[in-house]
């Protein structure tokens, strides 16, 4: 994973940070209309507010949310862990606030 900071406006943009393992991933604003989005291990994701239409974020590995706000369906998951990671490490959550299941 490349140890780089990446400041995202829009939903292409942070579906592309994670993807290419952008260690820290800033959102600035908010972002709509995007899908479940997994992070790989080790990623940070911060700021912003996420209005996502189905699943929420999925963590991995050793994976940070903080000072961010992420919005789904009440009947979905805001925040969701990966099951099929054996051990995830340590996943903080800090200054998170959430509309759905956690």
């Amino acid at each position: 994973m490349e140890h780089q900071t990446q400041i995202v406006t829009n939903a292409d943009e942070l579906q592309d940070a994670v993807k290419h393992g952008d260690e820290h991933i800033i959102v600035e604003g908010e972002i709509r209309g995007m899908p479940m989005l997994a992070l790989q291990p080790g990623q940070i994701l911060t700021g912003g507010t996420l209005h996502l239409g189905s699943s929420g974020v999925q963590l991995s590995r050793n994976n940070t949310l903080s000072d961010i706000k992420i919005h789904t369906s009440e009947v979905e998951r805001a925040i969701l862990n990966d099951i099929g990671v054996t051990d995830l490490g340590t996943l903080t959550l800090h200054n998170v606030r959430t509309t759905g299941q956690v």
